[in-house]
């Protein structure tokens, strides 16, 4: 390897950086391009693959702690706003009744809770925000297992119990032929009868005039 100026990480990530900002062909590279590069570098593709996946998670985690910031913004917002509201109507209640004055307590006791929560809020630190992430989406994921597991055992049900239901409407379905079949054969027979019956007068008529 030839000898040369050497550069640390980070500044081989700032010139890598800003040569690509000034390519005078910009735009996204595909993996193939991306493994050569990292080839070029001394990576392999395990390593370029643990490195993809490992920003995709970051990705990930930033859109879930911005998501739990805001949802605890919007906590806070709506804690505040029900605290000015009822305080505010206490006062007025207190104000039509006179004295005694009683609408500080309740102002000082509620007012005492929303200082906890601003400070949780802002003391509440980058690795805590991510943490609190984790665990709602490890939560989350949970509950979609056990939903995922709830259907495959409904799904499993289905298949071990209802099948019997197609075999006893078959049975149904035979049985009713069957009573479709003797009617019809009871029909033809009274059918017969009757003909036969009308049929041997006229019989008898004939072999009389033959006669």
């Amino acid at each position: 390897m030839a000898n040369g100026k050497q550069y640390s990480r980070q500044e081989l990530q700032e010139i890598l950086d800003v040569a690509l900002s000034k390519q005078s062909q910009p735009g996204d590279f595909g993996e193939a391009e991306l493994l050569e590069t990292a080839r070029e570098l001394g990576l392999s593709p395990e390593q370029v693959a643990a490195a993809e996946a490992e920003i995709t998670e970051r990705r990930e985690l930033k859109v879930l702690v911005d998501a739990a910031k805001r949802s605890a913004r919007k906590s806070f917002t709506s804690h505040l706003l029900s605290y000015v509201l009822v305080n505010a109507g206490l006062l007025a209640v207190n104000v039509l009744e006179g004295a005694p004055w009683w609408f500080q307590w309740p102002l000082l006791g509620w007012g005492l809770a929303v200082a906890v929560h601003v400070v949780n809020l802002v003391r509440t630190s980058e690795a805590e925000w991510q943490a609190f992430a984790i665990r709602q989406r490890d939560r989350e994921r949970r509950k979609a297992q056990r939903y995922q597991a709830k259907q495959q055992l409904e799904q499993r049900v289905v298949e071990l119990f209802i099948p019997s239901k197609p075999t006893q409407k078959g049975q149904g379905e035979r049985a009713l032929d069957q009573a479709v079949d003797e009617a019809v054969d009871r029909a033809l027979g009274v059918a017969a009868q009757v003909i036969q019956r009308v049929s041997q007068p006229r019989e008898r008529n004939d072999k009389k005039h033959r006669d």
